[in-house]
């Protein structure tokens, strides 16, 4: 049902990005506790974590990168600030 409305409506909704965006080069980033490449790196600031990301983006040419959705993220587990125990966030 919902995917039939939606459908019908789908001329009626705005995009989430600028087109200009949709149409760059993206990096698909990959933040994800399967990223062997994050257990190398100390994550634990920002800085770090900003050094990789545009290392990243600039090795694949590429003008953004974009994460993956609801991906269960090592940085949330590796850094006080994401909470601890069961209000970990993922």
């Amino acid at each position: 049902m919902i995917e039939a409305i939606l459908r019908k409506n789908k001329g009626s909704f705005a995009n989430l990005l600028p087109s200009n965006l949709l149409s760059a080069n993206i990096f698909k980033l990959d933040l994800s506790k399967n990223n062997e490449e994050l257990f190398k790196l100390d994550i634990s600031t920002t800085t770090k974590l900003a050094e990789y990301i545009n290392k990243k983006i600039d090795d694949s040419n590429s003008h953004i990168a974009i994460g993956g959705y609801g991906e269960d993220r090592l940085i949330y587990s590796k850094s006080n600030h994401f909470g601890s125990g069961s209000e970990i966030r993922s």
